[in-house]
């Protein structure tokens, strides 16, 4: 009796994977046939370096996909023959661009004008042109490869939003194969209708110089400078013209020191929002966050000191896991790592990485590469490495305020302060790397952990006499 019980239980577990099964292949299929039917490309055209360039999609907000997905490959594919794999694989692969704030996301793809086939697409600079002749570069570029298909999503939180039409420039980088065919221009041009159409906000704007007390400071925007982005040599970077304001920091009415260059961004009435926002809009709105450098003893509050090392000498994991709360977060020191790649999975160190990881790298000093993987049919995991020419120290800050910066300084014995870098390319689940920069004369150092809050203010510029 117990025997027949196990095998209808076997039997059924089947059935219910089998039904999982078809459901998924049926899906995968209408999927298919879908595509074959898919649209034309919103725009196209020939660029200087004779690839014809393709506008897949255009959207607005933060998250954007573009082709197909195959639900049988998501989950099953590890386990699946190529014969299989090459049946259910879409021929339009999908992408998803997922961002922290809206913008317009522009697909682009590109073929061969002889063969018709996708080739890579890169090596191209996109931008917006407005009425007035004023550029919008992207502010951000995803690139998405696949075994015969490539794409690259160029995000624009900056662009032409009261045009009905938008008209896009592409640029080639390949200058010397463009001018051994002879060509002069590298740039062509596209049109498409705009997804998210915007009117003016009705904002009176103040003259400069304009002030702002902050905590015992005081922030003042004393003047806008014109600003010319990029150069004739940077192909790859938009030659954007805009206004950069000049800041100074006070105490008692005198400039201070022991602060970092002020973050600042802009807002025009059309809702854009970064530092490039052309020189036409009369009125601009500036926010600008002013932090303490690491070591500004009055300034950055301590929460946490650690124990001494040597950095120079360490060739395995150094593991403290000491544990302190900011505020309602929970910060972790980790500990210090030496120099090559140092893998993570879900804000966790990672013992054993998945081969090929402990090798990898980029073209910067140091940053981070990813990569995943389906452990079993329902379930993927995610593995984040970073790359790191020396010791670097490591916290686990996973819900750290945006406004407040963690930052690691170091004391000497002869009680100096020295900075670390925050890794330029960011967090990954929360692990934030420090990377120390110390003399060759400086041995053993106390770490300390800092918190950085800002000095923040915000002004509304007339623009038309800065």
């Amino acid at each position: 009796m117990s025997e027949q019980i196990i095998v209808q239980h076997v039997n059924s577990r089947w059935k219910v994977a089998a039904g999982l099964i078809i459901i998924l292949c049926l899906g995968t299929l209408l999927l298919a046939a879908l595509s074959k039917a898919r649209r034309s490309p919103v725009a196209s055209v020939k660029i200087a370096d004779g690839r014809i360039t393709q506008v897949e999609a255009v959207s607005f907000g933060k998250t954007s996909t573009v082709g197909d997905r195959s639900l049988v490959l998501e989950h099953f594919r590890p386990w699946m023959p190529q014969q299989l794999v090459n049946f259910f694989k879409p021929r339009v692969p999908q992408s998803k661009v997922e961002l922290d704030e809206s913008a317009l996301i522009v697909w682009v793809t590109a073929t061969d004008p002889v063969a018709g086939t996708n080739v890579d697409c890169q090596s191209i600079r996109t931008e917006f042109v407005d009425e007035h002749g004023d550029l919008f570069g992207n502010t951000g570029v995803s690139w998405f490869g696949f075994d015969n298909y490539w794409r690259v999503a160029h995000s624009f939180s900056v662009f032409p939003r009261d045009a009905r039409t938008l008209q896009l420039r592409i640029t080639s980088w390949k200058q010397r194969l463009i001018q051994s065919r002879g060509e002069k221009n590298f740039t062509s041009e596209v049109e498409f209708a705009n997804p998210y159409f915007a009117t003016n906000a009705a904002w009176v704007g103040l003259p400069l110089p304009q002030r702002r007390a902050v905590n015992g400071s005081e922030i003042v925007l004393k003047g806008l400078n014109l600003h010319t982005n990029g150069g004739p040599d940077n192909v790859w970077e938009t030659p954007s013209v805009y206004w950069d304001p000049i800041w100074e920091i006070l105490s008692n009415g005198k400039p201070v020191s022991g602060w970092s260059v002020p973050e600042w961004t802009a807002t025009d009435r059309l809702g854009n929002h970064g530092q490039q926002l052309g020189t036409h809009q009369p009125v601009l709105r500036f926010e600008v966050s002013v932090y303490p450098e690491a070591t500004n003893l009055q300034s950055a509050l301590l929460i946490m000191q650690l124990p001494a090392v040597d950095l120079d000498t360490v060739v395995s994991n150094v593991w403290w896991n000491q544990t302190t709360r900011s505020e309602s977060n929970i910060v972790t020191a980790l500990g210090v790592l030496p120099a090559g790649v140092n893998v993570f999975s879900e804000g966790a160190y990672v013992t054993n990485p998945p081969p090929g990881m402990s090798a990898v790298g980029g073209g910067a000093p140091s940053g981070w590469v990813g990569q995943s993987a389906r452990v079993n049919p329902m379930k993927v995991t995610h593995w984040n490495g970073h790359y790191t020419p020396r010791a670097t120290i490591y916290v686990h800050a996973p819900f750290m305020e945006r406004t407040n910066h963690l930052a690691v300084r170091l004391r000497d014995q002869q009680g100096a302060y020295w900075p670390t870098e925050p890794e330029p390319q960011g967090a990954a689940h929360g692990i934030l790397p420090f990377i120390p920069k110390l003399p060759a004369n400086v041995g053993i150092v106390t770490p300390e952990l800092v918190v950085l809050r800002p000095l923040s203010a915000e002004f509304t510029v007339s623009t038309t006499s800065p």
